[in-house]
């Protein structure tokens, strides 16, 4: 079972889930006792206090939140999508084709810009953002492709 809420993926869930879970369980335990010792002082006492705790459930959450990839404002074409196993992934933007994917189509099997653009539906600019985001985060793009590598030659081996 995946459990996913706006800003709270896959990945974080299990924390998210973990807080929730541990506030209310020490908030049961805790407030009721509290809660009425306070209602001494003043009336509203306990409802503030309850309240209070729920603010610190929420900040615990806020903590576990998924933030975004940053995204090179000089590569507006490119972004970033977190596949399965939650690893930020580059694509092109609005397509879901990965930037790997045209960097194995270029260099390795030696296809040119028009050809891949042809090939996958993409504009010719497309093409050259995504070859150009490569140049720039090199390692970034060779790490993900390794990656897949490792991935493919454990389940066939």
């Amino acid at each position: 079972m995946t459990i996913e809420s706006e800003h709270v993926g896959p990945l974080y869930a299990g924390t998210a889930v973990g807080f929730a879970f541990a506030f209310s369980s020490a908030g049961n335990l805790v407030a009721p006792p509290v809660g009425n010792s306070l209602a001494t002082l003043w009336p509203g006492a306990p409802f503030a206090f309850w309240a209070m705790l729920a603010v610190l459930g929420f900040v615990c959450l806020a903590m576990v939140r998924e933030r975004e990839r940053d995204v090179d404002p000089a590569f507006p074409h490119v972004t970033y999508r977190r596949g399965a196993a939650g690893i930020p992934t580059p694509i092109l933007r609005g397509t879901g084709i990965r930037v790997q994917t045209i960097v194995i189509a270029h260099e390795q099997w030696e296809m040119s810009a028009a050809d891949i653009a042809a090939e996958y539906d993409l504009s010719p600019e497309q093409v050259k953002a995504a070859l150009a985001f490569f140049a720039t985060h090199r390692v970034e793009i060779e790490t993900h492709i390794a990656r897949e590598e490792q991935l493919a030659q454990g389940s066939h081996g």
